[in-house]
């Protein structure tokens, strides 16, 4: 008997070990394949980018937004000074302000500053950023003192604006809000039959940190969980979040499908915890499924922007 379960047990270990290199295999294979698929992305994307040139580049593409923040910007010659984060208007997708730390240590500590962000210059092909506005300061007046929320309210906003002599942008944006709401609730209730909910849900007066924005999870109509926001595309002519990454169906980051969601589908309710999406897990495929879109992962041409927003009858230059 002793001898049959120390058989057992040897047999129970030795398939466990098996299962461990299979694993370690799987996922080693799975890492060179992501690595490969990452190198001709990049290639892809130097070709395009020195075909077109930066100016043509950023017009004709829209770019992922996290390609802007944990990057060192080159701020008139000064070069110890990395981009740490974007502030976003959740009602328009705006980014108005994007936020710089001198001094830190791997993105930690260091003072922190609040500048325009049609300030900052990018490079397509190098990547690199530079903000050579002799205008701009790093003092007192544009320190930056980030929110345990994550929130940067309306009237924290007008303040740092007037302090700051800067063009309070928030409250340019949100001069539009009365109108941009009807016009989306009109534009989702041809989608869905609950877009009355999305006019309740934008009213939250502040900009959100974008670091904030990721692995949110998006609430369906049914207040059930619908999948989780893993990116964002950015048109830089605009300065403005065009369509949100829905990941649905993903375990640990693998398998599943993601879908692109024009920002203005979205909506943020007033506490700004819950972002919500009025269809369910039923209806989801009304939205463009990435893999249909024959889209890299990465920049994804304005044309094919436009079409998503053509088929959901939402105006591409709302807001």
């Amino acid at each position: 008997m002793r001898r049959s379960s120390t058989i057992f047990c040897l047999a129970a270990s030795l398939l466990l070990i098996l299962c461990g290199i299979a694993f370690a295999q799987g996922n080693s294979k799975q890492q060179d394949v992501k690595q490969q698929k990452s190198s001709a992305m990049k290639q892809q994307n130097n070709d395009v980018v020195q075909k077109l040139g930066d100016n043509k580049f950023f017009a004709e593409n829209l770019i992922p937004m996290d390609r802007l923040t944990g990057q060192e910007v080159d701020f008139q010659g000064e070069k110890d000074i990395e981009v740490s984060d974007l502030l976003v208007d959740p009602v328009t997708g705006n980014i108005l302000f994007v936020v710089v730390s001198s001094d830190s240590v791997l993105g930690l500590g260091g003072d922190q500053y609040v500048l325009p962000f049609d300030s900052l210059k990018i490079h397509a092909q190098s990547r690199q950023l530079a903000i050579n506005d002799k205008s701009i300061t790093l003092d007192d007046n544009t320190a930056y003192a980030p929110k345990r929320n994550g929130r940067w309210g309306s009237e924290e906003v007008a303040t740092y604006c007037a302090t700051a002599g800067k063009k309070n942008l928030m409250k340019e944006s949100r001069n539009k809000l009365e109108e941009m709401q009807q016009m989306v609730a009109n534009a989702i209730d041809k989608v869905t039959d609950t877009g009355s909910k999305k006019t309740e849900a934008m009213g939250l007066e502040c900009l959100v940190e974008s670091n904030r924005l990721y692995n949110r999870e998006v609430y369906g109509a049914d207040n059930n969980v619908i999948g989780e926001l893993s990116g964002f595309l950015v048109d830089l002519d605009e300065a403005k979040i065009k369509l949100a990454i829905l990941d649905h169906g993903a375990l640990w980051g693998l398998m599943g499908s993601q879908y692109l969601i024009p920002w203005q589908a979205l909506g943020i309710d007033q506490q700004g915890k819950r972002i919500v999406l009025d269809v369910n897990e039923d209806n989801l495929d009304k939205f463009s499924k990435a893999d249909e879109l024959d889209w890299n992962g990465s920049i994804l041409p304005k044309a094919k922007a436009r079409d998503i927003y053509t088929n959901y009858e939402i105006d591409y230059t709302a807001g």
